[in-house]
């Protein structure tokens, strides 16, 4: 069995390509999910408040990466399509494009995350010390959002021609240089200076630079499944840009209101103390395990969909789409019940604090159910996705978060539920948004979204 590594997504076993292409997702998201929680785990022994401080600029992350899935979903969308119709030079062209305009907002957003730092950790709720320590972590953290710009147009673009192993290999070398930078930054060992929490930050961009530039050298070198080269004389096509941002952009608003909602919510939790801010940040970086075959599942359906479409086999995308349910539920299911039931043995990694710890176990335990509700509505939304049609999960999300910001600031004034009432409003606004998302998939207005933009793509001789 071969794993990763394919071109044709639009015929042959739906059930097999989604294994041998979300395997190295898997593997791949496994990878950029660990910068997280090797950051904790060294950062962690720092103290509760340095744990708070980088937990709140984590939150910040949202914000970036709803602005960066513009691109990426735009250029999947459209690269995946152009190799389902027999037309590689689109998805050429789609990625030169879509790696200028990373390029263009990544300057931008490194700058602004820099220049506002302090600003940033205050407005998301941190107080006293843990403004300074945020400061310290955010500065250098920012300035690897244009490294971070640069690579999602890249991999997803990957991930649209059936090549899921090249991303996957990004993730583990760019995992192993911050494990092996993070102690020696934060710590100080050998000949290396202490920069405290700052190390964190320093290490993280420094390996996805790496990565970056590997990316690069990778399509250019033909190893995917294109080979892509900016070029000396490459002129951006702003009609391509523009159209990747408007094929993207409802997946943009999508995660831009999933940022509020996160912001928001850490503003609800600051009012508990800064352990409760510890224990939501913590937790939330230990549940991006769970969230990771749900979403190397959905990588691996968005392909398929965009491919089978591309050649006209929409009976394709529902089986892609029920087989991707099964494997996302089980495949996270399984990880969010460990930490269900031995909620103590896993924080524990982080933080020794006693009040940390109890904190924590509910929220573990209430997020069982959340992370069910979520695994469905992320393949729905990976369909959706695929099929360059996110304005149906876009509006399933976007009343998804409204949802979570008012039961997360009303539910803790009912029946005396306090912070548990935060904890709840994960559950119920996911069932509801579940909901939502399966029942737009069933009017089917994906079969045919995409439709309208060959036309124009083919008259502008791409």
């Amino acid at each position: 069995m071969s794993f990763g590594k394919e071109t044709d997504l639009a015929s042959g076993n739906v059930r097999m390509q989604l294994l041998r292409l979300c395997v190295p997702v898997t593997i791949g998201m496994l990878m950029q999910n660990l910068y997280a929680i090797v950051d904790l785990y060294w950062v962690g022994r720092l103290g509760p408040n340095a744990i708070a401080a980088v937990a709140i600029s984590g939150v910040f992350f949202f914000v970036f990466f709803s602005i960066a899935q513009i691109i990426g979903v735009g250029a999947l969308a459209l690269v995946a399509r152009s190799i389902g119709q027999g037309k590689p030079e689109n998805g050429v062209l789609t990625i030169r494009n879509s790696s200028f305009a990373s390029a263009l907002v990544g300057v931008m957003l490194s700058i602004a995350g820099f220049v506002y730092a302090r600003e940033i950790i205050v407005m998301l709720g941190g107080k006293g010390e843990v403004i300074l320590l945020g400061e310290q972590f955010f500065k250098p953290f920012a300035i690897g959002f244009f490294f971070q710009m640069m690579l999602f147009p890249l991999t997803a673009a990957m991930r649209g021609t059936g090549d899921m192993r090249t991303p996957m290999n990004l993730m583990v070398i760019t995992n192993a240089l911050n494990f092996v930078l993070d102690p020696l930054l934060i710590y100080g060992w050998g000949p290396f200076p202490k920069w405290g929490v700052a190390g964190a930050g320093i290490a993280t961009t420094l390996s996805t630079g790496i990565a970056a530039g590997y990316a690069y050298y990778a399509l250019a070198a033909g190893k995917s499944n294109l080979t892509v080269r900016i070029g000396k004389h490459f002129r951006p096509d702003w009609s391509i840009i523009f159209l990747v941002i408007r094929i993207g952009a409802p997946s943009g608003v999508q995660f831009g209101f999933l940022s509020l909602s996160i912001m928001m919510l850490m503003k609800a939790v600051a009012g508990y103390g800064m352990e409760s801010v510890a224990a939501f940040g913590a937790c939330n970086r230990l549940l991006s395990i769970a969230f990771i075959p749900m979403m190397g599942i959905g990588a691996a359906v968005s392909a398929i969909v965009g491919q089978s479409l591309g050649a006209g086999k929409p009976h394709r995308v529902i089986a892609a789409n029920r087989a991707g349910i099964v494997m996302a539920v089980v495949g996270s299911g399984i990880i969010a019940a460990a930490f269900a039931l031995f909620p103590d043995f896993f924080m524990g990694f982080f933080t020794k604090s006693g009040k940390v710890l109890a904190l924590s176990r509910d929220f573990l335990r209430i997020s069982f159910i959340h992370e069910m509700f979520l695994a469905v509505a992320v393949i729905y939304n990976s369909t959706f996705s695929g099929a360059g049609d996110n304005i149906s999960s876009m509006i399933a999300a976007v009343i998804r978060s409204l949802l979570l910001i008012a039961l997360g600031f009303t539910l803790p004034g009912m029946w005396r539920l306090g912070i548990n009432g935060v904890w709840l409003s994960f559950p119920i606004s996911s069932f509801i948004g579940m909901f939502l998302v399966g029942y737009m998939f069933r009017l089917g207005r994906w079969k045919t979204h995409m439709n309208k933009y060959d036309d124009m793509i083919d008259s502008q001789g791409i």
